[in-house]
């Protein structure tokens, strides 16, 4: 005996609500679409069932869900490229953050200009830092012309501001133009230094021009010349005026490197040391024409 099953016809049920309308699908020539019925529309003939109601809901909500999943993958794909323009900022190192502490006690005033700093160690301790955070603090400084570091004999503040338009001004210029700046500052700055030097400018006026005469004896150039560039800033310094005492020390530094392309031993500076003694005397003596006498005698000395 044959059995023929024969599954009844499948029905696109429509469903009508008065409160709501939903978009059910209706399957003409084979092609998905969605028919929408409003509050307005008489209610259907077909009956709908319970199942049918929560198919029609969940492929809403499945939609819905695509929907929404696109949106994030965009909204990630945004956050991705804002991130690849814009590089997230980046956190100071231990030595920036050293250098910076040691820059605003420079500015403070803390550590004056020509002054040492501590060593290596006591700076460790102050700050709780290694030897290595150190070292790099005082690269970052003496590249920004704050400091000075000089062999075998510590690191010395040389300026209180980091460099600005006119010391990147500076670095460019001719030795000679450098020179006639020197000589033009010079008649100035001893004429001030003699009328307003302290007992601390003395003393260290003193102390460089000891060194440069130590070093011109021993034929040690570059120690020589920085005593000598440094003697004169502490000149510069005396005046108590510091936009000249500054514009000094930016030019002096500069012509600094030239001098020692120049020269090619201590010859000249052991020559020209007793005219240095001399302007040093007669600055401590307030004697301001006498001074200014030597300091043209320098300037014409080959």
């Amino acid at each position: 005996m044959n059995i023929t099953r024969t599954c009844p016809p499948v029905e696109i049920i429509i469903f009508y609500t008065p409160i709501t309308s939903f978009y059910i699908p209706a399957v003409p020539n084979n092609t998905p679409s969605f028919t929408k019925r409003t509050a307005t529309d008489s209610p259907p003939n077909e009956a709908f069932s319970e199942a049918t109601c929560g198919r029609v809901i969940q492929r809403q909500k499945n939609e819905r869900t695509k929907h929404l999943s696109r949106k994030s993958v965009t909204f990630a794909q945004t956050s991705d490229d804002m991130m690849m323009e814009n590089p997230a900022i980046r956190k100071k190192s231990l030595a920036e953050e050293l250098a910076a502490r040691l820059q605003e006690q420079i500015a403070a005033g803390t550590f004056g200009i020509g002054e040492k700093l501590p060593p290596e160690p006591e700076l460790m301790r102050i700050f709780g830092v290694g030897r290595s955070t150190v070292r790099e603090a005082v690269r970052i400084l003496s590249d920004m012309g704050l400091l000075r570091v000089r062999q075998g004999a510590g690191t010395f503040v040389v300026s209180r501001n980091a460099p600005d338009l006119m010391t990147q001004r500076l670095k460019r210029a001719d030795i000679r133009e450098l020179d006639e700046v020197r000589r033009i500052l010079e008649a100035a700055i001893v004429e001030k230094a003699a009328e307003r030097y302290t007992e601390q400018d003395a003393f260290r006026m003193k102390a460089y021009l000891s060194e440069r005469k130590e070093a011109a004896e021993t034929g040690r150039l570059e120690q020589c010349i920085d005593a000598d560039v440094n003697f004169h800033a502490t000149i510069a310094e005396a005046t108590h005026n510091e936009i000249l005492s500054e514009l000094y020390r930016a030019t002096a530094i500069h012509l600094r490197d030239g001098f020692k392309r120049i020269y090619a031993d201590t010859g000249y500076l052991l020559a020209s040391q007793p005219s240095h003694d001399r302007l040093a005397a007669f600055i401590l003596a307030h004697d301001t024409r006498n001074a200014l006498k030597t300091i043209r005698i320098i300037l014409e000395e080959p």
